[in-house]
């Protein structure tokens, strides 16, 4: 049985647990291997998701004619991000239900802000009291078809929590950067815009095959090239960068003890010879 938490954590992530956004609402955290079957379209959704009016710039200055610089992050989410995605694109992350693309933008009177709703309608066959005997005489169990219905609501706290959650679980930086003069504006609408088109694509294409790669022939991971894709997302990426923080810090203790390298007392930060200190 699936078990999720409400909170947003390092532990919950590292243990794998999902989270439970609202009532209908659920975040699934996925395994290497849901990722790595279609990493690039995988993680440019959770990428979209999480995008703030800095990342998009340039679609919203161009196509939506909206200022950037002073724009609400929950309203670029629920005006312009969430008509594109549909079903099919999220239900990895959400399940079958949430379609945000089917949502409707309405004004809450109670809370004087926006809210998508979404309503549900859907049948779940139940099986009745079951007769002891019936097993025996090879009747089939009587079942009935009964019909949920409620409504799916998302509002600007629930979209924190999930930017919160899945920021943490794919190591997103958070993108506030905001212009000081009219040359730094071009510039953040120009960076925008070679990354919707590709022309500023940092890293390689194979980010995560290389990290597999690198992870599986490091001595002391536990995992193989079979079942590094039954981990968690989070418990492999915290492993990854775990493996690198022991192999820095035993390079910088062998320099340091050598008597030839550097000086482990002038290193400021404690944190970068402690193998066991916190990951960044």
């Amino acid at each position: 049985m699936t078990q999720y938490v409400t909170n947003v954590s390092k532990s919950a992530l590292y243990l794998g647990k999902d989270l439970q956004l609202t009532e209908h609402i659920f975040i699934h955290q996925p395994t290497v291997g849901d990722v790595f079957e279609n990493d690039s379209e995988y993680l440019s959704i959770v990428y979209n998701l999480c995008a703030t009016p800095s990342d998009l710039a340039y679609q919203l200055e161009t196509y939506f004619h909206v200022d950037f610089v002073t724009a609400d992050e929950y309203e670029v989410f629920v005006k312009y991000i969430c008509p594109s995605f549909d079903n099919s694109k999220t239900k990895l992350i959400f399940g079958n239900d949430l379609d945000f693309s089917k949502m409707q933008l309405i004004h809450d009177s109670n809370t004087n802000e926006l809210i998508l709703k979404q309503h549900i309608i859907k049948q779940k066959e139940i099986v009745l009291q079951e007769d002891k005997h019936m097993r025996f005489k090879n009747k089939p169990i009587p079942t009935k078809l009964l019909t949920e219905e409620y409504d799916i609501v998302f509002d600007k706290f629930t979209y924190r929590r999930m930017t919160d959650y899945l920021r943490l679980l794919f190591n997103i930086e958070k993108n506030e950067r905001k212009p000081k003069n009219k040359g730094a504006r071009k510039l953040l609408i120009e960076e925008s815009r070679q990354r919707m088109t590709g022309e500023n694509s940092e890293g390689s294409d194979d980010q995560l095959l290389n990290m597999i790669s690198y992870a599986v022939n490091m001595p002391g991971f536990k995992h193989d090239e079979k079942s590094v894709f039954d981990m968690k997302y989070y418990c492999f990426l915290d492993s990854v960068k775990r493996l690198n923080k022991i192999t820095n810090s035993h390079i910088l203790y062998q320099s340091g003890y050598s008597g030839f390298g550097i000086d482990l007392s002038k290193i400021s930060d404690k944190n970068e010879i402690n193998a066991m200190g916190d990951l960044k």
